[in-house]
């Protein structure tokens, strides 16, 4: 499963928007790359395109994970965590056994230095470890320690990314709605829209949603948003139908 979504990461492409210009006034152009740039796109400088629902260009897979491979990259990374996790806790004691083996090593050699120093006729060296048993001993504490540490930094990823999927959100939109959260705060603007419900604290932009849509199921959207554009498509309550929706909502007149 590891080997496959790995490959299926790099290989599939992530998704990119059209080239062909149209004339479609709710599409905005890329500055970069002058071509049609829907909603939820960002350009990578790194593949020198616009990439669909981009989350990062991630290194390891010399790829951008995007629209398209987005499931692949984080199955990958959830089963390297549970894989990494496996080998750490079935090769505990293989750890603890190599690890003393070590520790008995340098004693034997600062005992062998010891005796090496004050050798007579009728005394002998202890024995030592072979070249080869040192390097496995050491091969095993290395993986072991390997293991750990990418099982707790890729599970930490994982975990990151789990928690953006059940909030709809990339890494790139999240940075993106946190400094407008906080840009709108600092003008009382985020507050005021959810004060109107008894709704503070965090995660403004989905409980504004929630209390326009509650009475009306349609909210009046003012797209104030750094990326000059929606990005999140909400499904109203009561009515189900959908309504796109800014960082910025203010519910009509009237139906607070």
């Amino acid at each position: 499963m590891i080997v496959f979504h790995y490959y299926k990461a790099i290989t599939t492409s992530p998704g990119h928007p059209p080239q062909a210009k149209n004339d479609l006034t709710g599409v905005s152009i890329c500055r970069k790359c002058i071509a049609p740039k829907p909603a939820r796109t960002h350009h990578c400088s790194i593949c020198n395109r616009c990439v669909l629902k981009m989350d990062h260009h991630c290194p390891w897979l010399n790829n951008c994970v995007g629209h398209y491979n987005h499931r692949y990259f984080f199955s990958f990374c959830l089963f390297m965590t549970m894989g990494c996790i496996y080998c750490s806790i079935s090769g505990w004691e293989m750890f603890r056994d190599a690890y003393a083996a070590i520790e008995r090593m340098k004693l034997l050699e600062k005992e062998r230095l010891q005796v090496a120093a004050n050798q007579t006729y009728y005394q002998t060296p202890p024995p030592t470890f072979s070249f080869r048993q040192r390097a496995f001993h050491k091969s095993v504490v290395y993986l072991w320690v390997l293991c750990s540490s990418v099982a707790l930094a890729l599970g930490a990823l994982t975990l990151w990314h789990a928690a953006l999927i059940t909030r709809g959100e990339t890494s790139i939109e999240r940075h993106i709605n946190r400094k407008e959260r906080q840009r709108l705060q600092k003008k009382g603007k985020v507050s005021a829209a959810c004060r109107a419900g008894g709704l503070t604290g965090a995660e403004p932009d989905a409980m504004c949603v929630s209390l326009a849509c509650r009475s009306s199921g349609t909210p009046t959207v003012t797209a104030a948003g750094i990326t000059g554009r929606c990005s999140w498509v909400w499904m109203c309550q009561g009515t189900g139908s959908p309504v796109s929706c800014c960082p910025l909502l203010t519910c009509p007149t009237g139906q607070d």
